[in-house]
């Protein structure tokens, strides 16, 4: 028989103003509300014009869960929640990333606590990340960082990295002084912001190029969006790496780039083709480690310098740390 579309449970959420869920992750929904907004037997009011909202749902009824994973962050200003990720750790916890714009100064604590950050100039991008632990009530906030100058700035996306746990990926749009924006891409590891971290600027100062979505996969950071100029789109200023805006309306633009922020020279034994300095790598005599009887040679020895050079391990694997 053909398969047939049943629904299962659907909800709402709101109050008296304009409420919108911009982001969903696991159990948890992201956007914002103006005016008064109530989860369950709880009611938030903004505290100016546009608020963040977070907050966290029963995966089989739909409905909020209690105030310690919800709450509204922001100021007096505009600000909302653009992107959000959530990973459960195992038992009862687990992490949570959002991101978006906030403008004056902004509370981002959940439940109760003050970790604020105040805008550079009109609207700012914030990454913020919390941590949820089994035997704590509420989430607690490992890293708030706001993004921008003195325009109007926002982060739009974020996305995990599979290979460090500790690190994920952003983008956003930052604004020029002529008009213009144009794309901040980066990375955040150990709740600080790396190294790999830049913009594709217009080459005319009065368009907009603008970010829309990140995305990871093995060893590669994927950014998308728009421009509506000739753009270098390497962050690096010692080389370029041009795309010609062709003429019309706006140009889609798609990168694949390495993730690391500095990268080593190792061999490829293991299957990966991306390694980090500072990160840990298992290389393996047979790939995938599967067996280490080659030419009927059971026993490995593993230097480093040269052939012979200064012994550093024995066996079919090694694992090493470039740097």
């Amino acid at each position: 028989t053909a398969s047939t579309y049943t629904i299962v449970e659907t909800a709402s959420y709101g109050g008296t103003g304009f409420d919108i869920i911009n982001t969903l992750s696991g159990e948890y929904l992201a956007g914002s509300f103006t005016g008064s907004f109530t989860l369950g037997t709880s009611t938030m009011t903004s505290a100016g014009g546009k608020d963040g909202l977070l907050f966290k749902f029963n995966d089989i009824t739909l409905a909020p869960l209690s105030a310690a994973f919800n709450d509204k962050v922001g100021g007096t200003g505009d600000d909302e929640i653009l992107s959000i990720y959530f990973d459960s750790t195992g038992g009862n916890g687990f992490i949570l990333k959002i991101a978006g714009y906030f403008s004056g100064t902004a509370n981002f604590s959940v439940g109760t606590g003050s970790f604020t950050l105040t805008s550079s100039g009109g609207k700012d991008g914030f990454t913020v990340g919390y941590t949820y632990i089994s035997n704590v009530n509420g989430l607690l906030v490992d890293e708030f960082i706001k993004h921008g100058g003195t325009g109007d700035d926002e982060i739009v996306d974020i996305s995990m990295d599979n290979n460090i746990t500790t690190r994920y990926h952003f983008v956003g749009n930052t604004q020029l002084t002529n008009g213009g924006s144009q794309v901040l891409i980066g990375s955040i590891q150990n709740f600080v912001v790396t190294a790999y971290t830049g913009n594709f600027t217009p080459s005319d100062a009065t368009k907009i190029n603008r970010a829309s979505a990140v995305a990871y996969t093995i060893d590669n950071v994927f950014y998308a969006g728009e421009f509506n100029a000739t753009t270098d789109f390497n962050i690096d200023a010692a080389t370029t790496n041009n795309l010609t805006f062709t003429a019309g309306g706006a140009n889609m633009f798609l990168q694949k780039s390495n993730t690391c922020v500095t990268s080593a020279t190792t061999p490829i034994l293991s299957g990966r083709s991306a390694i980090c300095v500072g990160d840990g790598l298992t290389m393996y005599i047979a790939e995938n480690g599967q067996g280490a009887n080659i030419n009927s040679n059971l026993n490995w020895n593993w230097y480093s310098g040269s052939c012979g050079g200064t012994l550093v391990g024995t066996g079919s694997s090694i694992t090493v740390t470039p740097s």
